[in-house]
């Protein structure tokens, strides 16, 4: 698993690395993409019957999913097709993970510019007085998790954080705003 940026652009170019990559984000986009020359050599490799059937599957996702649209009814066929293959019913599913609470909130800053966060976005590299709050922050709360992204467009950062329950969440997300006042 690889963790970018927000953004399907930033999914995307990740994704082409693979020879099969599967991208998503919680608001529904992604796709599947893959690459020609894999999918070739794929193809040549089915003469060894012994990897026939998982290869036959796969080639027969990678014909449904659209990976110029990402189209979603394409991916809940491949899912729905991926549960009967692993003969998985929705319940048996629905214990594989399960979502924590989580909030968004803004929060106004006089200059977006002072926060410079990772890679993948999910720590500040500085100011690291703001990161060190934040750790502490979520030491506090069970499940406690936080970071910040600054808006590409206005002075404002989002600040999302998720906890074991709602009321965690949102005390975490407010305690971090009401730090926050200090750049304003």
């Amino acid at each position: 698993m690889v963790i970018v940026a927000t953004g399907v652009k930033y999914l995307h170019v990740k994704a082409e690395e693979f020879d099969i990559g599967v991208y998503f984000e919680a608001n529904g986009h992604g796709t599947v993409l893959y690459k020609e020359k894999r999918l070739k050599e794929l193809y040549e490799s089915m003469k060894n019957e012994e990897k026939q059937r998982g290869l036959k599957t796969l080639l027969a996702y990678l014909q449904i999913a659209n990976a110029v649209i990402g189209d979603a009814m394409a991916n809940l066929l491949l899912v729905e097709a991926s549960l009967l293959y692993l003969n998985i019913g929705l319940n048996q599913l629905s214990k594989v993970y399960s979502d924590l609470p989580s909030v968004t909130i803004k929060a106004t800053v006089k200059d977006k510019t002072l926060f410079t966060p990772c890679e993948d976005e999910q720590r500040l590299v500085k100011p690291l007085e703001v990161q060190e709050f934040i750790d502490k922050a979520c030491e506090k709360y069970e499940l406690g998790r936080a970071f910040l992204r600054p808006s590409g467009t206005e002075d404002i950062l989002r600040v999302y954080a998720e906890a074991k329950t709602s009321e965690m969440a949102i005390a975490l997300s407010n305690e971090i705003k009401d730090y926050l006042k200090k750049f304003e």
